[in-house]
């Protein structure tokens, strides 16, 4: 039986991950910080190395979604050293390790810069910013570490790139930024809004498209998992 670690497997995304992945009948593991149920879990950071490299035992395929996703930090260094730094500690461990195929789950903020036109606009697979393009810590360091990813690749890493939209679904406890804007929209939280567009994905959906980027996907290629653009109207009109 083949082994899937699952890094931040305790989150609203891992969690779904590691179901979608028990219910195929595959063997799961999950490095996290908080615990998780019925799951063989190593309970560390990933800044932890030699944490790191004891849940890579065995693995043959990694989903990579440990990180710091806010979108501001007071400690603006967490996100180098978490989303960066950590991501490459990973690459690093799955190299040695051996691993068949390593998914890293990026960010929509990877597709959006300083040179991007201003109001609505579409991304895809080939929009790419610069991390000098970002507009600031938490889309930078996802930039440096899809730049990791590619030079992993360049050293005969298996791995591909999947960039979610705005995961949402039930389940959500913590409030993920996507369902915190929800909320804040429909109590009136939010004075301001600009026009754009946005796009949301099912976090069921989500889960089956890293297995998909897993099972199907090409290496050093990156995949967008995205649902239907919606309008920041439409979006208040619905609310």
């Amino acid at each position: 039986m083949s082994l899937s670690l699952v890094t931040g497997g305790a989150g609203f995304v891992g969690g779904r991950l590691v179901r979608a992945l028990q219910a195929r009948g595959e063997r799961v593991r999950v490095i996290d910080l908080n615990p998780v149920a019925d799951v063989e879990a190593v309970m560390a950071s990933i800044e932890d190395v030699s944490a790191v490299r004891a849940a890579m035992a065995g693995a043959d395929v990694v989903y990579h979604l440990a990180g710091d996703a806010q979108l501001w930090a007071r400690d603006a260094g967490r996100f180098e050293r978490i989303n960066h730094q950590g991501t490459r500690a990973i690459l690093t461990a799955a190299v040695e390790a051996g691993v068949r195929r390593f998914v890293h789950c990026s960010s929509l903020t990877t597709l959006v810069g300083r040179s991007a036109p201003i109001g609505p606009s579409t991304a895809d697979e080939t929009t790419e910013i610069s991390p000098q393009e970002a507009f600031s810590g938490y889309p930078r360091s996802k930039a440096l570490a899809e730049q990791a990813v590619r030079e992993a690749v360049a050293r005969g890493l298996d791995a591909v790139i999947a960039i979610p939209t705005e995961p949402l679904g039930a389940g959500d406890v913590s409030l993920t930024p996507p369902s915190r804007m929800i909320v804040d929209l429909a109590n009136g939280r939010m004075p301001a809004t600009i026009d754009c567009l946005l796009n949301f994905v099912a976090v069921d959906s989500l889960a089956d498209g890293l297995i998909a980027a897993a099972t199907r996907g090409k290496r050093g290629q990156r995949y967008v998992l995205g649902g239907e653009n919606v309008s920041m109207a439409r979006l208040l009109a619905e609310i």
